[in-house]
């Protein structure tokens, strides 16, 4: 069984949220607010980066958030990078033919490859019509490699890391520190597993792509 391995690290900044019981003797239903969110992507290395707005509601009839004003300044040189509306295809993994309008606004900044560099903090501004704006700041993580499945130097335009495993065989993974991120994603691809399925008496019915892709969160600093 031939494995295909991916790697991402993230630096992102979620909200704890907690939870307890209670029991509800009224319930009062807030008016839906019209809240934008920004999906901002930073990529260390790529000349594109993608800014992603929609609506949490349908207030205008739409989720699109068009006439948006973004800009990412680099903290320390003043670089500014400036995004401009375009298709949802840089932004989205899979589109339709016809974009629907309940979807949201791509935008995208094109710049030089070393436009956005690892342990670097950028600032990010994004005005909206009403007067309205939307502030954050991040620091891009630094780069990091796969140390095991152990594989060869990596070289831009070469194949993702391939490894055969018999089966019954368990895969460790390990990686080194990535500066700045807390969490890390994995993505394997595993050809062949279904074959064996079959061949063990499984039933495993005929699919249109004959793999099995798995993608796994591994959440802290440490490999």
């Amino acid at each position: 069984m031939r494995n295909r391995i991916v790697m991402r690290a993230l630096a992102v900044l979620l909200p704890a949220l907690a939870a307890g019981g209670c029991e509800l003797r009224e319930v009062t239903l807030a008016e839906p607010r019209d809240i934008v969110v920004a999906e901002v992507m930073l990529r260390a290395g790529e000349r594109v980066q993608t800014a992603y707005l929609h609506r949490t509601t349908g207030l205008h009839g739409s989720a699109r958030v068009c006439d948006a004003v973004i800009t990412v300044v680099e903290d320390g040189t003043g670089r500014t990078l400036e995004f401009d509306a375009a298709a949802d295809s840089l932004c989205l993994a899979e589109t339709s033919v016809r974009p629907s309008s309940n979807v949201g606004t791509c935008y995208v900044a094109v710049g030089s490859a070393d436009a956005v560099r690892p342990g670097t903090r950028y600032n990010l501004s994004i005005a909206l019509p009403g007067d309205r704006r939307i502030t954050g700041s991040t620091v891009v993580p630094g780069d990091f490699r796969l140390l095991q499945p152990s594989v060869a130097e990596e070289r831009p335009g070469a194949p993702v890391p391939v490894c055969r495993l018999d089966p019954g065989t368990v895969l460790e993974m390990t990686w080194s520190h990535s500066t700045s991120a807390w969490a890390y994603i994995g993505e394997a691809r595993l050809l062949g597993l279904l074959e064996a399925l079959r061949a063990a008496g499984e039933q495993v019915p005929a699919q249109e792509k004959e793999y099995v892709q798995l993608v796994g969160v591994a959440v802290g600093g440490a490999d």
